[in-house]
């Protein structure tokens, strides 16, 4: 019997399976509500120019409040639970054994950002691009 999609969103592996590699994905759950006629529509996550000073673009429907610099730092919030972290170095190994690789310094200067989407290309020169994803 096949998934009525209407009714019965994705599971969160195979929603997180079909974003690809370089790419951090934030899931906002609940991600439907049901309207009036009790059918579910989805929570809009585009991320939207921020009204506060020190972030760049947020989304703030949903559960989790997402905010985004321009320069990579992003934080997550939750019920009083805040979560800041920016990527500085992309490496092997965890905690102590973790060495990352010599490409030098990100530049977050090419950066665009489209619907729930924030992408920064060439971060490390020709080593790659990451994107965020909050959906």
């Amino acid at each position: 019997m096949a998934r009525d999609e209407a009714t019965c969103p994705a599971p969160v592996s195979e929603y997180a399976e079909q974003n690809g590699p370089n790419t951090m994905t934030f899931l906002s759950y609940p991600k439907y509500y049901r309207n009036a006629s009790g059918n579910l529509i989805e929570v809009d996550t585009t991320l939207v120019e921020s009204p506060d000073p020190d972030w760049d673009y947020e989304v703030t429907r949903g559960i989790w409040t997402l905010r985004i610099r321009t320069d990579g730092t992003f934080q997550a919030e939750h019920e009083g639970n805040v979560f800041t972290y920016q990527l500085y170095s992309i490496g092997l190994g965890r905690s102590g054994s973790y060495k990352p690789f010599a490409w030098g310094e990100p530049d977050w200067s090419n950066v665009s950002v489209m619907g729930d989407t924030i992408r920064w290309t060439d971060i490390f020169s020709a080593h790659g691009s990451l994107r965020a994803l909050y959906s």
